[in-house]
């Protein structure tokens, strides 16, 4: 029986979210190949960190002949000059395809030859793998690529497509098909003829190299079954996006006439996403918000997730939308409510993150608040994310920025466990009662399960009932002497496990408990940022690998200007302070198991994976 991957349809359809009917089509049909067959389904593919990427709908290989990619285009197929066309059988809607099925089927041929080689290279054993000639090291066996066509009969106007028959398996061959299995399956099946024949052009040139077959099917396989494909990505992300919004949606409905409210909920609850959607409905209203986070990066992620929903730069709505964290929204009513020495003090304090005893100056001057804050800086509405990580004592001042104490809305988002800062969170300030205005977040919403329950099992923190639905990656755990080779390994891994496979920069972070340059003491700096550059190759250039941890993620194009990286691999590193409230699809967390705190941090880096979570304890 034929080799397939995935072995049954069942498996075919969990892998992947909608499969056309077309490839169904042929993938029945290779239950009429002999046993000497391996076929491999929807095979992504990306050159390195480059753009060029695409997919093969089938790989199939035999171990004596070579492999093919194959190409599955259903509809009424049609050409007008170099452009495809397919026309939906029954609806007769007629779509423009972006590729020739021809040229994606022959791209991807040639990646896989090229990846085969570059692999192979590399093994001590490649005499065993690899043929040499005047040109360097080639692939063996032969190699070619084929287009399926179920419902056209391409080949009576193949002329307009720039490709012989020899290239084409279509509805006429597929009736042909159905006649031999008809008519008792006597002799190779007309499937298999037209792979052979697509094989067997080059059969002279063809090396007899027995240990091909084992190596090739080992290549290609993980490929399928380890590593996160793009495609894995935006699939499990749409279907958390689409959970996330009918939740989310539901509940500002639900509390649209509640003024004050408090939402508690563990890491990946939502809170983020239901406070953004709410200033959003504020601003659909004309009501001004003031959104406040304890840091940097969060803002700037809030920031750009308003100009994406509204089309526009963050300066066309600031009117009516203000993103800040505490300390410069601190520093901009001191200013206005303080003066001389005791402006300068109260700076002091709250960059050094003194927050009780800058509280304690703004005491004096509380009855003078009504009238030194400006009408500008006073909103309908506040919503505080992550408030546990505020000063207490902080909120009794809030009142004073609305517009309307009675009127108007005030949320607060917080999750006590999530307050590495410090025990300062009172779970009822500004009069609000947890009888009557506490909104408990129970389900997880942004981890797989595996992660979500891990995080639980390791921490005993993360109080959820209900988990994502979305199931994903064993979590990857190792143990190592110190901080620089956990480091080192995490950068391996990273190179060879996913930005070779096209995973890219901006999907993987590197999150630790201490800043870089304490995991690694020879890092430099630069832009008030870290960096560092590791000499190994990452690809047949000469090219490093620098590690990146910018102060803010705003500025790191300047960073890159700034090292004169020009297209050179690199990965992102934070610490967990820095990165609370945001996530990655895939995290490397390196833990100092000496660091204070530890259970808190652990919880809130880990929770901060969507997809593959790695753990490196030092």
């Amino acid at each position: 029986m034929v080799h397939k991957y995935p072995s049954n349809l069942k498996a075919l359809r969990q892998k992947c979210d909608k499969v056309p009917t077309s490839e169904i089509t042929f993938y029945r049909m290779l239950n009429d190949l002999s046993e000497e067959w391996y076929i491999w389904h929807s095979v992504e593919w990306a050159d390195d960190l480059r753009k060029e990427s695409g997919e093969a709908d089938f790989i199939v290989f035999h171990p004596q002949k070579g492999f093919a990619i194959i190409e599955v285009k259903g509809g009424l197929i049609s050409t007008h000059g170099r452009n495809f066309y397919t026309t939906n059988t029954l609806t007769n809607e007629k779509v423009l395809l972006k590729k020739s099925p021809f040229e994606q089927a022959k791209r991807t041929m040639y990646f896989i030859r090229k990846f085969y080689v570059e692999k192979a290279k590399n093994e001590k054993n490649k005499k065993d793998l690899l043929k040499k000639n005047s040109h360097g090291y080639e692939f063996p066996l032969s190699f070619s690529f084929g287009v399926f066509f179920p419902d056209s009969r391409v080949k009576d106007n193949s002329y307009s497509l720039s490709f012989s028959h020899s290239f084409i398996f279509d509805n006429s061959d597929l009736e042909e098909q159905m006649d031999w299995k008809k008519f008792g399956k006597i002799g190779p099946s007309p499937l298999e003829d037209f792979l052979t024949t697509l094989l067997d052009k080059y059969q002279d040139k063809r090396a007899d190299k027995p240990k091909v077959a084992n190596y090739f099917k080992n290549l290609i396989t993980p490929k399928l079954n380890t590593y996160i494909t793009r495609k894995h990505y935006i699939t499990e992300r749409s279907r958390e996006l689409e959970r996330v919004n009918n939740y989310q949606d539901y509940l500002i409905d639900a509390l649209s006439q509640k003024r004050k409210c408090l939402f508690q909920g563990s890491a990946g609850s939502g809170k983020t996403f239901i406070a953004m959607k709410k200033t959003l409905e504020n601003y659909r209203k004309g009501l001004k918000t003031l959104v406040l986070c304890y840091n940097r990066e969060l803002r700037d992620s809030i920031e750009q997730y308003f100009s994406s929903q509204l089309k526009s730069s963050y300066d066309k709505f600031q009117a009516q939308i203000t993103v800040n964290t505490l300390h410069q929204f601190c520093f901009n009513f001191g200013g206005n409510l303080l003066g001389g020495d005791e402006k300068q003090r109260f700076f002091k304090l709250i960059r050094n993150f003194q927050l009780k005893k800058a509280c304690d100056i703004l005491s004096h001057h509380q009855n003078n608040f009504h009238k030194k804050i400006p009408e500008d800086q006073k909103y309908d509405a506040i919503l505080i994310d992550e408030a546990q990580d505020i000063e207490t004592a902080f909120y009794s001042y809030f009142r004073y920025f609305l517009q309307d104490e009675t009127r108007g809305l005030f949320y607060l988002f917080f999750d006590t466990s999530q307050d590495i800062y410090g025990d300062k969170f009172d779970n009822f300030p500004f009069g609000l009662d947890p009888h009557r205005d506490l909104i408990i977040l129970n389900q997880n919403l942004r981890n797989t399960v595996e992660i979500a329950k891990w995080i639980q099992k390791e921490t005993n923190l993360g109080q959820y009932e209900k988990f994502s639905g979305i199931n994903g990656f064993k979590i990857g755990i190792s143990h190592y002497d110190s901080g620089e080779r956990a480091l080192k390994t995490a950068i391996a891994v990273i190179n060879e496990h996913y930005y070779r496979h096209g995973i890219s920069p901006d999907q993987v972070l590197i999150l630790s408990t201490n800043s870089l340059d304490k995991v690694l003491p020879k890092a430099y700096s630069q832009l008030n940022s870290h960096y560092y550059q590791y000499n190994f190759k990452y690809t047949d250039t000469d090219k490093g690998f620098f590690i990146l941890e910018p102060y803010r993620f705003a500025i790191l194009d300047q960073l890159k200007a700034a090292l004169h990286m020009n297209g050179d691999p690199y990965a992102l590193f934070k610490t967990i302070h820095s990165f609370k409230g945001l996530e990655r699809d895939i995290v490397f967390l390196l833990v100092n198991k000496s660091s204070p705190e530890l259970e808190s941090l652990l919880y809130v880096g880990a929770s901060r994976a969507k997809f593959k979570l790695h753990v490196f304890y030092y």
